[in-house]
C-alpha cells in the first residue's frame, strides 16, 4: 500500500536504520498503550567504546486488532533554553489566568492511576505542588529537557514546579496514557490564557517510573520544537547521523568551562551547541564532502577562514555553519 500513512512509516523506519544502535533504557508495563526512554549508541574511533548520544521518549498504543493506531516520538532539543522557558511562558501568558477545577485529595496507587490523578484532578485545580511532591521519592531524578542537567531529590523538584505553578495563564492538558502499575507514559499539549487560537502550539511527553514503594523514582518531559526538524538536530543529523548530537556525551562530559575556546560568553558556544565545545572539538568534526570518497574536518574546510563556512552537497548548500566565535 502506499497511502500517506504507509509512505509516512516507511520514512520513519528509514530515518531509524541511518543513526547508530538505538537503545531502549526503560519501558512501562502497558497492554493496550506504552511509552520508552531511549538513547543512540555508536563505537568510537578508540574502538569498543560506545559514545552515547540523542535521546528520546516514545508513546505507542494499538488497536483491537494489536496493530500500531498512535505513536508520538519526540528527541531531546540539542538547545536547552533553562529558565528562559519559564520567562517566555510567563511572556506569552501576560496577565491572564487559567480557571481552576476544585478536586478532592486522595492516595491512588499504581503508575497510571498516580499520573492521571496528578494531571487530571490536581493539575487543573489549584495545582498544589504539596500535594504533587508527595508522590515523589525522596531520591527522585526529574529529567525536564529544557534543562542541561537533570533534577535531584524532592527539593529540586519542588523548587521546579513552583515556577511553573506561578504562570497563572499556564495549564500542562494531558491527552493520551499508557496503561501499567510500574510506569506510565503520556502525551500532552500546553494551553495559555489569552492566546490566539492560531497561537504557537507545544505539545509534549512525558515518562514516569515508580519505585517498590509506589512513589515516583524517574520523571522524563520532553517538549516538541515548533520547528520541524529542529535546526540544530536536523545539522546534528547531518555532522553525526549515528549519534544525532554535536558532540558525543562521552566527550562533552569530560570539557570544562575553562576549555572552552570561545571568548563570547559561558551562554556563547557551549549553551548553542548543547554541550562544552571548544574551537577544535568543532573544527575536528570530519564531514562527508561533495565528491563521493571525499571526507575532510570542518577546519580543512574553512581553511583560514575563521567567519562562515558552507558545506555544499550533490545538490547544492546543505548546512551553514556560523563559526564566528570560534576563529
Amino acid at each position: 500500500p502506499t497511502g500517506p500513512l504507509n509512505i509516512g512509516l516507511v520514512k520513519y523506519l528509514e530515518n531509524k536504520a541511518r543513526v547508530g544502535k538505538f537503545v531502549v533504557d526503560e519501558i512501562t508495563d502497558g497492554v493496550r498503550a506504552c511509552g520508552f526512554t531511549w538513547h543512540l549508541e555508536s563505537a568510537n574511533s578508540q574502538g569498543g567504546v560506545m559514545d552515547k548520544g540523542l535521546r528520546g521518549t516514545t508513546f505507542v498504543s494499538v488497536d483491537e486488532q494489536g496493530r500500531i493506531d498512535y505513536l508520538r516520538e519526540i528527541a531531546e532539543p540539542l538547545y536547552k533554553p533553562g529558565d528562559s522557558t519559564v520567562d517566555l511562558l510567563k511572556a506569552l501568558g501576560g496577565d491572564n489566568v487559567q480557571q481552576t477545577v476544585a478536586y478532592t485529595p486522595r492516595r491512588p496507587t499504581g503508575a497510571q492511576p498516580v499520573v492521571e490523578y496528578l494531571w487530571k484532578e490536581v493539575n487543573p485545580g489549584d495545582g498544589d505542588v504539596e500535594e504533587i511532591v508527595s508522590f515523589f521519592a525522596d531520591d527522585c531524578i526529574y529529567e525536564d529537557f529544557n534543562y542541561e542537567q537533570p533534577l535531584l531529590g524532592k527539593p529540586e523538584v519542588r523548587a521546579f514546579l513552583e515556577k511553573f505553578k506561578a504562570i497563572k495563564s499556564l495549564r500542562f492538558m494531558p491527552e493520551r496514557f499508557s496503561d501499567g502499575m510500574k510506569a506510565c507514559c503520556f502525551t500532552w499539549r500546553v494551553e495559555i490564557a489569552g492566546l490566539p487560537s492560531d497561537g504557537p502550539k507545544i505539545r509534549g511527553i512525558s515518562f514516569y517510573r515508580l519505585n517498590e514503594a509506589g512513589l515516583i523514582s524517574f520523571v522524563r518531559d520532553i517538549p516538541e520544537s515548533a520547528l520541524k526538524p529542529p535546526p540544530l538536530q536536523a545539522l546534528a543529523a547531518t555532522l553525526r547521523p549515528e549519534l544525532r548530537i554535536l558532540l558525543p556525551r562521552s566527550e562533552a562530559s569530560s570539557v570544562t568551562p575553562a576549555d572552552r575556546g570561545c571568548s563570547c560568553g559561558a551562554d556563547g558556544v557551549a549553551s548553542l551547541m548543547g554541550a562544552p565545545v571548544t574551537a577544535q572539538d568543532v573544527r575536528s568534526v570530519r564531514v562527508m564532502g561533495a565528491s563521493a570518497g571525499s571526507v575532510k574536518t570542518l577546519g580543512e574546510c574553512m581553511g583560514s577562514n575563521g567567519g562562515n563556512w558552507m558545506f555544499t552537497g550533490n545538490q547544492g548548500p546543505e548546512v551553514v555553519i556560523f563559526l564566528r566565535h570560534l576563529a
